[in-house]
């Protein structure tokens, strides 16, 4: 899969629903892949990370001290 990079303006609905571009939905459907979308913690934005990738975050997160 590659890479997004730059900005690219979303719209969040009443029901606080992010709406994705098409082109970049598209793009994301084909890859047949399931994605974790979150609040980004030091910029105003959102990321997104394939699923296997967010499991390797969660894995190290659970490995840190609370």
């Amino acid at each position: 899969m590659g890479r997004f990079i730059g900005n690219h303006e979303c719209k969040i609905d009443s029901k606080a629903r992010a709406i994705i571009p098409a082109a970049i939905k598209k793009q994301l459907l084909a890859t047949g892949q399931t994605f974790v979308l979150k609040k980004a913690v030091l910029h105003p934005c959102i990321e997104l990370y394939p699923l296997a990738e967010w499991e390797k975050i969660l894995e190290k997160l659970s490995e840190l001290n609370p």
